[in-house]
């Protein structure tokens, strides 16, 4: 059977919204209130009563952008699906002053696009959420890979992680981010707490990143192929290929 890439990508985005997280808070809350049906009801009443005693409007000011996504505490499972994941509504800043001054000050609209889409991850994590590049692409009306190389370029720019679901959840083809996790701690010295708060991170995970590139070192030494490491430690061979090469960088940086 063939995928539909287009359903698989942009259907769960419809379900991030109210009506999920409040189905998500009856089924944990009271599982027995009944079925989808019942449910559904609920929270159609529920909109009914939110709509007549707050008007749209009133709470977000110009600039601001309404936006539901997966909570930050609420990590991913197999088989797990958005109606069954913990939604957390938030209000991003996609426009502020600031952004004005910079274009007036002749700054190219690309680097405060870079900014803004900074500023809105890390907004994002500070009120409990995690984004991901099709939000954001959503958001600022970008491809997902340009989306990305917007984050690649302000991450190399000022040395740093930015939040989103793949690095904080641990997510898909997120690679990169371990391997600068740990360069930070093996080549610039810094200290595990310190890594955890630049990378948005708790100090447990780099921790569990650091050991994998022991892991991955004491394979290569005992003549391993990059295959077999991927199957010993149970971790993707892309993954392995960057650790590898950070071990070289690392030995090559100590025989300097």
């Amino acid at each position: 059977m063939i995928r539909d890439i287009n359903r698989d990508m942009w259907k769960p985005q419809r379900a991030k919204n109210f009506d999920s997280a409040i189905r998500h808070f009856i089924q944990s809350e009271f599982p027995r209130l009944g079925g989808p049906k019942v449910i559904d009801l609920f929270c159609c009443q529920i909109r009914k009563f939110i709509d007549q005693f707050y008007p749209k409007g009133e709470y977000v000011s110009f600039g601001q952008l309404p936006w539901c996504a997966v909570a930050k505490e609420d990590l991913p499972a197999r088989a797990k699906t958005i109606a069954q994941t913990k939604l957390r509504a938030v209000i991003l800043s996609l426009v502020e002053d600031e952004d004005y001054v910079k274009l007036e000050s002749g700054l190219p609209f690309r680097e405060v696009t870079k900014d803004r889409i900074a500023r809105v991850m890390i907004q994002a994590d500070r009120d409990g959420v995690e984004l991901t590049a099709t939000e954001l692409a959503l958001m600022f009306s970008y491809s997902r890979t340009g989306i990305n190389h917007f984050i690649a370029q302000y991450e190399k720019e000022h040395n740093c992680i930015l939040p989103r679901r793949g690095t904080i959840h641990d997510m898909g083809r997120s690679v990169t981010h371990k391997v600068e996790i740990c360069r930070k701690k093996l080549l610039e010295g810094k200290e595990t707490s310190d890594i955890a708060k630049e990378c948005s991170h708790d100090p447990l995970s780099v921790d569990k990143y650091l050991l994998e590139l022991h892991r991955v070192n004491f394979c290569r030494k005992k003549g391993m192929s990059k295959e077999e490491i991927s199957f010993s430690i149970q971790r993707s061979v892309n993954l392995v290929e960057e650790y590898l090469k950070l071990i070289e960088e690392i030995e090559h940086q100590r025989t300097k």
